[in-house]
């Protein structure tokens, strides 16, 4: 056989004609698959006509390719058809019914990844591209746009994404890790070693990842993942008796604790007027209160981290709030007179 004899593919690699044949056949049905997966579905089949062009071949070509593709994606039955042809006018058409996303929930999910502030900027592009691919390639440039007139601040360092998807693999193996995790000390980020701890849930909360871990004495607590620094899987697994979470351990991790866990968890007692009952519902989930009908207030009970975050949530309703516990009263009042120091 003479190379002119011979066909070369792409790859480079040389081809008789017969083999040739076959290799154009193969590449046509995959060629339509992706053709039909971006801009097909139910209510927008797509024609004979359109498919000749899109492909760059001959009306029976298109044909050939359409039955082995429904051949493999329908199975010798057809009880469940991925790949579906009907009639479009006076022409066949064919459609994908497999979209695993509506427009509205791919939009949901772009606006979700712009606005969480734990992704990078570099990481929010490449999650949206991926989003955007599954729905449709056709809207990419008006997708990908940001939404006008909002602001979203990013993530500096590596980030959710990457740590994410470390201990993903660690969960499903059920593998300890070890890691670093930043906390702020005498006015710079310490990277503290953690060995050997036991990650037991991921938790997507008011615009940031958690991992949840159980301490040594039984205990859930949470770390921001994107704070988290050098994940290691190592290669002792979770013990048995390390329990996963519970659904009432899990919904008390989403409550308002998460706001900022670098304080001591601290059981409270405060009181707001009852026009702030749903806020502060919005804010801890199911919390115990008591309302006082003379008054017109409600008192609360809740754990929470004394942070600077809770303080700050505390500040913003002025003097309509009453901490009710002496001991915590007077942090509060000391948080607030550091502030007013700085003005002196």
């Amino acid at each position: 056989m003479t190379k002119a004899d011979t066909q070369s593919t792409n790859s480079g690699i040389e081809l008789d004609p017969a083999e040739k044949a076959n290799y154009l056949e193969r590449s046509r049905v995959l060629l339509l698959y992706r053709y039909l997966k971006v801009h097909s579905d139910v209510e927008h089949p797509v024609t004979t006509q359109e498919l000749i062009a899109a492909l760059n071949c001959q009306r029976r070509a298109v044909y050939a390719a359409a039955d082995a593709l429904a051949f493999v994606l329908n199975g010798a039955d057809g009880e469940r058809r991925v790949m579906n042809k009907c009639r479009l006018g006076k022409m066949s058409a064919y459609y994908i019914d497999e979209r695993p996303l509506t427009r509205a929930q791919t939009r949901f999910l772009i606006d979700a990844v712009k606005a969480a502030p734990c992704f990078t900027k570099e990481q929010t592009s490449r999650t949206v591209n991926a989003i955007v691919s599954v729905y449709d390639e056709k809207l990419h440039d008006f997708w990908s746009k940001e939404v006008p007139g909002l602001s979203y601040n990013k993530s500096t360092g590596n980030g959710a994404l990457d740590n994410v998807e470390v201990l993903d693999r660690a969960l499903a193996e059920r593998r300890q890790i070890s890691y670093g995790y930043f906390t702020y000390s005498d006015g710079v980020y310490v990277a503290r070693p953690c060995k050997n701890r036991n990650p037991l849930e991921l938790i997507f909360n008011n615009g940031y990842y958690y991992l949840c871990l159980r301490n040594s004495v039984g205990q859930i607590y949470s770390v921001r993942v994107d704070k988290m620094t050098d994940i290691v899987i190592e290669k002792k697994r979770v013990p048995i008796s390390v329990a996963p979470p519970s659904a009432e351990e899990v919904k008390q991790l989403m409550r308002f604790s998460m706001w900022g866990g670098n304080g001591a968890l601290d059981k409270i007692r405060f009181s707001l007027p009852q026009v702030y009952h749903p806020e502060v519902v919005e804010k801890f989930g199911e919390i115990n209160c008591v309302l006082n009908a003379a008054t017109g207030e409600y008192t609360y009970t809740a754990e929470v981290y004394l942070s600077d975050v809770f303080w700050g949530w505390c500040a913003g309703y002025g003097n309509h709030i009453k901490i009710l516990d002496k001991s915590t009263r007077q942090k509060y009042l000391d948080w607030l007179q550091k502030i007013m120091d700085c003005y002196k």
